[in-house]
């Protein structure tokens, strides 16, 4: 499939920018690709700080932000009706307050929990340990934690991202989101030199 100018453009970047650049430029940004005008997306992070009073920092990020997925499986996959909202929220005391909770949760329920539960929480004591953090990762199905968490997450669903799913992690600070989202434009540099 022919690539758009839009496409070969943003290749282009990634081929010739530092990953961490291009991560500061993007999720830093008041323009991105998800919203038509900086006052809707500004809206749009007024409504997410509604109901994360704590958030530091608030931003779009992935597809919606630079437009192309940098995802392996779907690299360079435009950002489409169907496409989710990537919500970067940079709290250091939700990100603790998350920690804290999958900790007390492992400590009380590690051995009432399955073998695939319990393994997917040791790989998110790496994420953990990177400085991102997300209540879905709780394997307790009905936990009112991460209840309270996809309720908020419905409600951002709305007619402001086109009814889209969005997705959300904490950080525990600026430093720890943008070395995230530096990752996803190293590896995208490495497949496009391939």
């Amino acid at each position: 499939m022919p690539r758009t100018p839009e496409c070969e453009a943003f290749i282009e970047q990634i081929a010739s920018s530092e990953p961490l650049d291009l991560a500061s430029r993007y999720v830093l940004s008041d323009v991105v690709h998800a919203f038509p005008t900086i006052t809707a997306y500004e809206q749009f992070r007024t409504k997410v700080r509604h109901y994360l009073p704590d958030a530091e920092f608030i931003a779009v990020a992935g597809s919606g932000n630079w437009r192309f997925s940098l995802n392996p499986r779907k690299l360079l996959t435009e950002f489409h009706l169907k496409s989710d909202i990537d919500v970067a929220v940079i709290s250091t005391e939700l990100y603790h307050t998350t920690w804290e909770y999958m900790r007390e949760l492992h400590r009380r329920k590690w051995y009432s929990i399955d073998h695939q539960a319990r393994e997917g929480l040791r790989r998110r004591g790496q994420d953990i340990y990177s400085g991102f953090a997300c209540p879905t990762w709780l394997p307790v199905p009905g936990d009112p934690f991460v209840y309270r968490f996809k309720s908020i997450l419905n409600k951002l669903s709305g007619p402001e991202v086109g009814y889209r799913e969005v997705k959300m992690y904490y950080f525990k600070n600026e430093v720890e989101m943008l070395d995230y989202y530096r990752r996803g434009f190293t590896q995208a540099k490495k497949e496009i030199s391939k």
